[in-house]
């Protein structure tokens, strides 16, 4: 599955279970770097989702000693036997500043330089899951749905809502729901391969933060199936978020409107529907978004 395993808080605020933040790009200084310093793999137009459609159909030809793995700066992306993807990282190849960074991020608890007070609310959040949340959820509950909403999880929504305990319990009892009807991490390569095929969205590499690069080309619009394009994109920000390094829990989005007009790009509904997303149920995982080649269009 996507989700690490839970961390629990105990009762003095220690997690048992804690991998640290990266820092974050916040100035336009650092957004600019990072692109700069972005590195891609050599067919960047295939799309995660393409490419998880081919290892689909190709898997049971080839054994799993010569399955082909992708190189990145910070590791290498390999699948597991059930076709799910893998982040294998190499120190190595990464920056200093981000090796340093994720390499302590293991023996770091996320509550460290929280207050009393912050821990406290954490500790709030969680009680209120196990207690009042999970049980009153409707539907089919997801594989691992617990583990996903673990200490880290707790913590982004929380900062989402400004450490209020009731509103950060209610965005994820929102979330929860949505993701038991939506089932993101049931979304298959096969179930969006037509969205890939022009490589209007796809993962690529990582910038210097240790972040993976999510691009989209809005101009290499190819369907008129708004609903599956949602799905589409969730789909990547799911093997975005499967993709993250320890210490890493933020994409970085770089938007590329060259060429794009009224006919080649989706309608605003569509990117209404998708920031909505993003910010209800991916809260503090946008960590850099760059906008390229800006068209007369945005205007």
């Amino acid at each position: 599955m996507f989700f690490r395993r839970r961390n629990t808080i105990d009762a003095d605020g220690a997690d048992t279970a804690a991998v640290a933040n990266a820092p974050a790009a916040t100035t336009a200084d650092a957004a600019a770097e990072a692109v700069a310093d972005l590195s891609v793999s050599d067919h960047p137009q295939h799309s995660s989702a393409h490419h998880g459609h081919h290892h689909h159909h190709s898997h049971h030809r080839r054994r799993h000693s010569d399955r082909r793995k992708s190189s990145g700066p910070g590791g290498d992306l390999d699948v597991d036997d059930d076709d799910n993807p893998r982040f294998v990282p190499n120190f190595s190849r990464w920056p200093d500043a981000v090796r340093d960074a994720a390499a302590s991020a293991a023996d770091i608890d996320p509550l460290l330089n929280l207050s009393d007070d912050q821990r406290a609310a954490a500790k709030a959040v969680q009680d209120a899951l196990v207690q009042d949340v999970f049980p009153n959820l409707s539907g089919t509950p997801l594989p691992e749905e617990t583990e996903w909403a673990d200490t880290r999880c707790i913590l982004r929504y929380l900062r989402a809502a400004k450490w209020d305990v009731p509103g950060a319990t209610a965005r994820l009892r929102a979330t929860l729901q949505w993701r038991r009807e939506y089932r993101p991490t049931e979304i298959s390569a096969d179930e969006v391969e037509p969205e890939a095929l022009t490589g209007k969205e796809f993962l690529s590499g990582f910038d210097r933060q240790g972040r993976p690069l999510f691009f989209m080309v809005p101009a290499r619009e190819n369907t008129r199936a708004h609903d599956r394009q949602l799905r589409f994109v969730v789909y990547n920000m799911e093997r975005a978020c499967a993709l993250m390094p320890p210490g890493v829990e933020q994409v970085a989005l770089v938007v590329d409107y060259e060429n794009v007009s009224v006919m080649s790009s989706p309608p605003p509904s569509v990117a209404a529907k998708f920031l909505d997303i993003l910010g209800s149920h991916y809260p503090e995982r946008l960590g850099l978004a760059v906008v390229v080649n800006p068209s007369w269009y945005l205007w």
